[in-house]
């Protein structure tokens, strides 16, 4: 990725890619530090969000929302989602998550926002 990087330094996905890749190594253990891992990813997603590409960003705030339901920072994943599109169904959202784990995590969060776990009722869309 850093080669990636170096080729288009302003080219928004090439971070969200990272951050989709360290949270992959950290989440499948293939690294020392897990939370480092989890860091990493933090940092380029939030990168690709500073360089304001539309399609990279809903990427990125979804990314980021994984990475806080991993962390068990509820708060903090669903105002990730809300910044995605007003209408974007959670159930897609969701769907996202490679950890079955974090994403029962998220829906419980969203029920006890007061929401059915699916987006619906909490202000992220659904009907």
């Amino acid at each position: 990725m850093p080669q990636a990087r170096g080729l288009v330094p302003d080219h928004a996905m090439a971070y969200v890619v990272e951050s989709e890749l360290e949270d992959q190594r950290a989440s499948l253990g293939w690294m020392e530090d897990p939370a480092q891992g989890l860091r990493q990813a933090e940092r380029a997603a939030r990168h690709a969000i500073g360089l304001n590409d539309p399609g990279a960003n809903a990427r990125a705030d979804a990314q980021l929302g994984r990475i806080h339901a991993i962390r068990g920072e509820y708060a903090q994943a669903l105002a990730e989602v809300r910044r995605l599109q007003p209408n974007f169904p959670l159930v897609e959202f969701g769907n996202r998550f490679a950890d079955p784990a974090a994403r029962a995590r998220l829906q419980l969060a969203l029920r006890k926002a007061g929401g059915d776990g699916l987006g619906r009722g909490c202000g992220l869309g659904g009907s």
